[in-house]
């Protein structure tokens, strides 16, 4: 990343990167020699750019340069005239940034195509309009036109892409004559062959996106208002649920296309939001949209034969040092199951004797459950427990494990594919003697969450009594399927949701479902996680769904006879940023009715 794109020149921040710096006590001041050594030194290091590509200035406005950084296949040589894709990253003209569509550059790579990905000027960065961002889009197309001997391209197989404001500035290039820059050379075209368009904001009339910022210029701004004659053929990406485009308006665009005689291809999917396709955000729609954009250059002649994306997939890691199973998905940490057991001291013992399923945030970098120790400590992330289970007449507290301990045995059915990931753990519930009360088949099953989660997490527990008739009991807040967030979770910030207005939680039983709001301070992100309760569930389940501290889940009380299997069935849903709608938690819930 160059740190031209924050509004520095790059030369000014690698010196003072390089160098060291001496305060007056208001401001750095860099000593004469220092400057010499730096400024010497500049002359030997590289510039900053994205890793796996070559950094290419197109344009340089005042001391402001811009950049394109290029992919290239390995096997490129000096005289290959390969197809390419010039992407615009989006932020509705005001910021973001160009490694958004790395990971469509880096896959065309893979398929044979020269990538690039395009810096330009902002609204945050350069204090500039939406009108000099179309100068930029226009300054790079023809650069890489003018270059396309050098650089191993066809010009006549050029394809525009880009999200949001940066489809804008894509569709622009191929329908809008106004805005070039007075240092261009106007000889040479800046229309692509092609258009990759994601979530565009091509319609800046009177009831479209940006409209108050173009102001009176809207008709010679809005590539929607621009269509003619010899249009380069376009594929569009677009959810039904995006605020900023309508499905209407997408359609509108492939029909004045369509009328003037260019391919226009519509994807549309179904509940999805703005910036759905982007990797970084839901990889399974990134995947579906990439597919579809290959199988589009299929058809222009630019690639040749059938996608070679693959899907994101689940996958199931044991780490038998760590005691420890972690779920993967698109590569990405979903949850990990603890389950080591280690009563040698009572500080391992305090640390062990239960396991139980952390759950990571949506880019898998942190865990947002609770683990061992702190406020509770027998609360942790996703977990199971009795405080009060009676087998004839003894009793027995395993919820603080108090009377004895939750000992993993063994892991079956491991799996993981494009559909789900899944394992059970095998679980004795022993006293301290080490006799066995209960054996339990604990199984977990990750699949693809509805639209706006990121995780989907099923749990099934079948519990059989070996010792005796069984008694599971206990009360709402000491029993059951609980879920408890991370120790530094915002008190004055967790909130609870139900299905229905006046619901009262410590009185009404069977809910169908329970949600919760959280932020906690080590992330700026607010989460929210909905329990699910299966209709198959023991009768009269109180849920705990009150505590500022967020631990809540589901309480069953039931009996189990000597030699029987009672089975218990939830799950999770969780997601990052914003609320669920309840429609898509009572869909989630008939699906889930259904299994």
């Amino acid at each position: 990343m160059s740190y031209g794109e924050f509004g520095y020149s790059d030369d000014w921040m690698r010196v003072n990167t390089i160098a060291s710096f001496a305060s007056d006590g208001q401001r750095p001041c860099m000593k004469p020699f220092q400057l010499s050594l730096a400024l010497w030194t500049l002359s030997f290091m590289p510039v900053w750019g994205i890793d796996g590509a070559r950094r290419e200035v197109y344009k340089a406005v005042g001391d402001v340069e811009l950049a394109l950084h290029v992919f290239e296949p390995r096997d490129r040589v000096a005289t290959d005239r390969r197809p390419a894709a010039l992407f615009f990253f989006g932020g509705g003209w005001n910021g973001g940034m160009p490694e958004q569509f790395v990971p469509h550059a880096q896959y065309l790579v893979s398929r044979g195509m020269i990538a690039m990905v395009a810096d330009y000027r902002t609204a945050s960065k350069h204090k500039t309009t939406p009108f000099e961002c179309v100068k930029d889009a226009k300054s790079a197309m023809r650069w890489v036109r003018r270059h396309a001997d050098r650089l191993g391209i066809d010009a006549n197989r050029i394809a525009a892409g880009g999200g949001s404001a940066g489809g804008h500035l894509a569709a622009a290039t191929a329908t809008i004559s106004d805005f070039n820059e007075d240092s261009d050379d106007l000889s040479v075209s800046a229309v692509p062959n092609a258009l990759l368009l994601f979530n565009p904001v091509y319609d800046n009339g009177p009831t479209g996106y940006g409209h108050k910022r173009v102001k009176d210029q809207w008709e010679v701004f809005s590539p929607m208002h621009n269509i003619g004659k010899g249009i380069p053929p376009a594929i569009v990406f677009l959810g039904t649920n995006d605020a900023l485009i309508s499905a209407a308006t997408a359609k509108s665009f492939q029909a004045k296309m369509r009328e003037v005689g260019s391919q226009s291809e519509l994807f549309l999917y179904e509940g999805q939001t703005h910036g759905f396709f982007n990797e970084s955000k839901s990889p399974r729609h990134y995947y579906q949209t990439a597919r579809e954009m290959d199988k589009f250059l299929v058809s222009l002649g630019y690639l040749e034969g059938t996608p070679t994306i693959k899907p994101p997939v689940f996958g199931c890691r044991e780490d038998a040092e760590a005691k420890a199973l972690t779920v993967t998905y698109a590569g990405r940490a979903l949850a990990r199951f603890e389950h080591a057991l280690d009563t040698a001291t009572p500080e391992r013992r305090l640390e062990t004797y239960k396991p139980f399923l952390h759950v990571y945030d949506k880019a898998g970098k942190q865990v947002i459950t609770k683990g061992a120790g702190g406020q509770f400590t027998h609360h942790r992330g996703i977990f199971l427990g009795f405080s009060r289970i009676k087998v004839g007449e003894d009793g027995y507290d395993l919820w603080h494990m108090k009377e004895g301990v939750q000992a993993h045995q063994r892991f079956t059915g491991i799996a993981g594919d494009a559909n789900r990931g899944e394992f059970t753990s095998e679980i004795a519930w022993q006293d301290n003697t080490g006799k066995v009360l209960l054996l339990e088949k604990r199984h977990f099953r990750f699949s693809t969450p509805p639209v706006g989660a990121y995780a989907l997490i099923e749990m099934k527990s079948d519990l059989t009594a070996v010792a005796g008739d069984t008694h599971m009991s206990g009360d709402p807040e000491h029993a059951g399927a609980q879920f408890r967030p991370a120790d530094d979770v915002v008190k004055s910030e967790t909130s609870y949701t139900f299905h229905a207005d006046g619901i009262d939680p410590k009185k009404d039983v069977d809910l169908p479902w329970v949600g919760e709001t959280f932020r906690l301070e080590s992330m700026k992100p607010k989460f929210s996680v909905f329990i699910l309760n299966h209709p198959s569930n023991p009768t009269g389940t109180k849920f705990s769904a009150y505590r500022d501290y967020g631990r809540f889940g589901a309480y069953p009380e039931f009996k189990i006879a000597q030699g029987m299997t009672s089975s218990l069935h939830y799950q999770w849903i969780i997601s990052q940023g914003s609320l669920l709608e309840k429609p898509v938690i009572e869909r989630a819930v008939q699906v889930f009715a259904e299994r």
